[in-house]
């Protein structure tokens, strides 16, 4: 198992494990932080197993495998301070951040569009290609009582 260092602030942790990633939950423990902070940190393995730590308010960690303890690094080496200014950020009532809002939309001019061409008259009908009239049957031909039909109608 290989020996990590864990710089955090000004306080310095040794833990031991057997990748960056188990040495890492071991020294968040070791520095009092609860390790399921895990899935909300910004993590950034960099060359020669040396891991940069970020937390939602901006506060960097290291984490690096430990080498002869004379050339140890020194704390003050890794500004510990955010990389940013930070500003306020507004949270929920469960700490999560407010999501932001989008801006308001850009006034743009309107324009009504064009009106649509006017419609084409149709063509006369060529009474050659005219259908032949369609002759009445007789069953349709009966006849109406006036009475019966305002009765029908009325009700």
């Amino acid at each position: 198992m290989t020996k990590w260092e864990f710089l955090h602030g000004s306080e310095t942790v040794s833990v031991e494990g057997g990748s960056w990633l188990d040495a890492l939950g071991k020294a968040l423990v070791a520095a009092g932080l609860d390790a399921s902070v895990l899935s909300r940190l910004h993590i950034d393995v960099q060359p020669g197993d040396h891991v940069v730590i970020k937390d939602p308010e901006g506060r960097k960690m290291v984490l690096q495998p430990m080498r002869d303890p004379q050339l140890s690094a020194d704390p003050e080496l890794f500004n510990v301070q955010p990389d940013v200014e930070t500003e306020e950020i507004p949270r929920t009532s469960t700490g999560r951040p407010l999501p932001r809002r989008a801006p308001p939309p850009r006034a743009t001019s309107f324009r009504a569009p064009a009106p649509p061409p006017p419609m084409a008259r149709p063509a006369p009908l060529d009474p050659s290609t005219a259908a032949a009239p369609v002759e009445a049957d007789e069953a349709a031909t009966e006849e109406v009582d006036p009475q019966r039909l305002a009765s029908a109608l009325a009700a």
